[in-house]
Parts: structure tokens; C-alpha cells; sequence
């Protein structure tokens, strides 16, 4: 779950891709990978459940161990495609 506060991101699942701005909200299925890209026209500030509200430098380590904890597999960077 995803709720957009400010800027715009492209969330993608299952071969389809959602465009997502201020006050969209997102759910993606439990289970299937997805990712997501940040717009270009303004920082992305985003919050769901364990998520932050704004984006930033992401400690990797941070991360593997959050996603361990987690059961989450982290799979890499979004596609550029």
C-alpha cells in the first residue's frame, strides 16, 4: 500500500505500470514483485505501512536486514524500461 503526498511515481506489478501523484492511493497484490520509479518533476513523498513519508540516499544494509526481518526479498533496481 502506497498513499502519494507529493510528486509522482510509477508503480509497476505484473507487467502493468500505475502513474501514481498527490493524494493517489496504491495497492499492489501481496506476493507478485513490483517496484516503482520516482518522477522527475519533484522529490517523491509517499507513506504506507513501514514506509517513510519522504524518499532518500537508502542504506543498503539497513535494508537486507529489514527485509530479512521482514521475509522480503529485495530483488535489485527498477527496470529503466
Amino acid at each position: 500500500m502506497f498513499y502519494t503526498l507529493d510528486g509522482t511515481a510509477e508503480f509497476r506489478c505484473e507487467g502493468a505500470a500505475l502513474t501514481a501523484g498527490p493524494g493517489d492511493f496504491v495497492l499492489l497484490p501481496a506476493g507478485p514483485p513490483h517496484t516503482f520509479l520516482v518522477g522527475a518533476d519533484a522529490p517523491l513523498r509517499a507513506t504506507g505501512p513501514g514506509l517513510p513519508a519522504e524518499t532518500g540516499p537508502v542504506d543498503p544494509v539497513a535494508l537486507g536486514h529489514a527485509a530479512a526481518r521482514h521475509g522480503i526479498d529485495v530483488l535489485g533496481p527498477p527496470p529503466t524500461h
